[in-house]
């Protein structure tokens, strides 16, 4: 599919590039050539003229040029929109998964790291939403809010169908003076019993999908696993993934300083 999308698309820019070519080469009036007898300087001069002649300048416009470059993109972005529209984009979610399944997202970066403490204690911590900004450097507040993104009191239990309003720093840092930036984000899973917590985007995905995965697991008698994993999809994802390594990067750290605040505070430090 995406080869057939690229191929018309390319022949569609194609055309736009052969027709200004022949515009170029049709309705440049040719110079006589030079005798090898006359100046150097002479020939160089008249390479070297910044004027396009007049036939070029009336034939050759930019709406001229539009009418074959607009035609190549919107065949480009029309195969983004079906190739999405008849491949599902967001994975469908369901409460029975263990985890993310990596091989339906085109982007994923996680962390993980193992905590001298209960899976009871870190879970507390996680639910602890008024305690971030004690701790946490990536999610400095998480606040669950209404449809109109007014703050739920602080008694409010999360669970599924919830909204999260969360401020971020990207990279982790404590500092209160730097700005953060606000996502809103949709609850879909709080499981109390197998330790997990599950928020992300909603809608089609076609442009953008994503999903934050946090999740304990037991090792041995006094240790637990913490592991966060954020899961991307969509055409901002392949973007995201192929030209911003800086923000991939960014967000690995803000995982990783999210995973050690959690640690210090989980085990007393």
């Amino acid at each position: 599919m995406w080869a057939t999308w690229g191929y018309l698309g390319s022949k569609t820019l194609g055309v736009a590039t052969k027709q200004w070519t022949w515009l170029y080469i049709r309705f440049v009036p040719a110079k006589p050539r030079t005798p090898l007898t006359e100046p150097l300087e002479r020939v160089v001069y008249d390479h070297r003229t910044l004027e396009a002649p007049e036939s070029l300048l009336t034939l050759a416009t930019p709406a001229r040029l539009r009418r074959f470059l607009v035609p190549g993109v919107l065949v480009l972005l029309l195969g983004f929109v079906v190739q999405y529209r008849y491949t599902p984009d967001v994975v469908p979610f369901s409460q029975e998964m263990a985890r993310p399944n990596l091989s339906q997202w085109t982007l994923s970066v996680s962390t993980s790291l193992s905590i001298r403490a209960s899976r009871e204690k870190v879970w507390s911590n996680i639910m602890g939403l008024p305690s971030y900004p004690q701790w946490n450097p990536y999610i400095r507040e998480a606040t669950i809010v209404d449809s109109s993104r007014k703050p739920l009191p602080e008694t409010t239990s999360l669970s599924a169908s919830h909204k999260l309003l969360l401020k971020t720093h990207m990279p982790p840092t404590m500092d209160a003076s730097v700005k953060t930036t606000d996502m809103l984000e949709h609850v879909k899973l709080v499981d109390p019993q197998e330790f997990r917590v599950v928020w992300g985007s909603t809608g089609s995905g076609i442009l953008f999908g994503a999903e934050v995965w946090l999740m304990l697991s037991e090792e041995g008698s006094s240790r637990t696993k913490f592991e966060m994993v954020t899961v991307f999809k969509g055409v901002a994802a392949h973007i995201i993934k192929t030209f911003m390594g800086g923000t991939v990067n960014n967000l690995h750290q803000s995982l990783v300083g999210m995973a050690e605040g959690l640690k210090r505070v989980s085990e007393g430090d």
